[in-house]
């Protein structure tokens, strides 16, 4: 026997608590003190003051929890509470979590809270998704997605604000994620923040990876600290950071301020024009290689003159020892020795004293 348990109507209904209410619809059941059900089809309130509006087969199973209304929806924890929707969840580890409607979402750490959506998760504590699709806000303390598809803010105060994929048969686009701390994603898709307190503002495919980084445009890389990459060409590489603190701009058609094109402006102020600049470059380019050709040839008919000037000092050699081996064989053939003192000048033949040998040779030949 429960005290002043009330069921009011309805078809096959329980009150089976103290002040347990029951106030009509079909097979709702009431199991604990002061919990109370209001209406619907095959609702359960099974803890202390847990709360089922209405609906279909939605359970309140923690104090104070509250479904208010909606399809198969869950709370297992104390103060969870789901408006609506279906198949939503608030896990035990869920404590105070918020789901306002959607379909299959889930909220497993406490005090998450999921506005709508389907199928997105929160499983850091504080975590906030504000609708679409398959999003998931898992950083370790208030980590945001307000909506979007497939995207994660997974580092602590991270945001991704939306982008991300869409549905049309096929999943469209890439997932945006912050995974840092403090790291943020506008919008766009296949977005990555990935350094502390980087900031990818929008497009496709950026990735902000230093501290204090941004990106923006489309392949855009912040790899750097403190640098920002602002990419706008349709083709061509990454556009990349070119060092801590830089600022690296890429387009295809120039740079504009207040409608006046800026680089022009720049290339007049420093008596530059890039185009001709880009020529005289070539040009050098050219000449220089040019120049390193002539070089190459005179280097190479200064070797053959070097060549030249040898064999021809050999021939003269050749033909000074075929003089001094005829007079060799005649002072044979006479019988004169040689002293010592001409020997001595004949030694001084490679010296280049041929005439000096001569002179003595001639002497020698009218002493005979």
């Amino acid at each position: 026997m429960y005290y002043h348990a009330i069921v009011a109507g309805g078809y096959e209904t329980s009150a089976l608590g103290n002040y347990a209410f029951v106030g009509g619809g079909e097979q709702n059941t009431v199991s604990d003190g002061q919990a109370s059900i209001v209406g619907g089809e095959g609702n359960l309130a099974s803890a202390y003051r847990a709360f089922v509006g209405g609906g279909a087969f939605n359970t309140a199973a923690a104090s104070r929890s509250v479904v208010a209304g909606g399809n198969q929806n869950t709370v297992l924890t104390s103060l969870g509470t789901i408006v609506g929707g279906k198949a939503n969840r608030i896990h035990n580890t869920g404590f105070a979590g918020f789901v306002g409607g959607g379909s299959s979402n889930t909220v497993g750490k406490s005090r998450g809270s999921i506005s709508g959506g389907y199928m997105n998760t929160v499983t850091g504590i504080r975590g906030f998704i504000g609708g679409g699709l398959l999003n998931v806000a898992a950083g370790l303390d208030t980590s945001t997605v307000s909506g979007g598809g497939r995207n994660t803010a997974s580092g602590a105060a991270s945001v991704v604000s939306g982008g991300g994929s869409y549905y049309d048969g096929n999943y469209i686009g890439g997932g945006n994620i912050a995974v840092a701390n403090w790291a943020a994603v506008a919008g766009g898709h296949s977005n990555n923040a990935t350094g502390e307190l980087s900031f990818v503002a929008a497009g496709f495919r950026n990735t902000a990876a230093g501290t204090s980084s941004l990106a923006a445009g489309q392949h855009a890389h912040a790899t750097h600290n403190n640098s920002a990459v602002l990419a706008f060409s349709s083709s061509g590489p990454n556009c990349s950071s070119a060092d801590t603190g830089t600022v690296n701009l890429c387009t295809d058609n120039g740079l504009y301020v207040d409608g006046g094109r800026l680089d022009p402006l720049v290339q007049k102020q420093h008596g530059l024009d890039i185009a001709e600049l880009k020529n005289s470059t070539s040009q050098l380019t050219a000449t220089v290689a040019d120049v390193a050709a002539l070089v190459e040839l005179e280097n190479r008919a200064d070797a053959v003159s070097n060549v030249e000037n040898l064999l021809d000092q050999q021939s003269q050699i050749d033909k000074l020892k075929g003089q001094l081996d005829g007079l060799t064989t005649a002072l044979d053939y006479s019988g004169a020795l040689l002293s010592e003192q001409d020997a001595v000048v004949l030694l001084d033949f490679e010296d280049g004293s041929f005439m000096l040998v001569m002179m003595t040779l001639m002497m020698m030949m009218m002493m005979i």
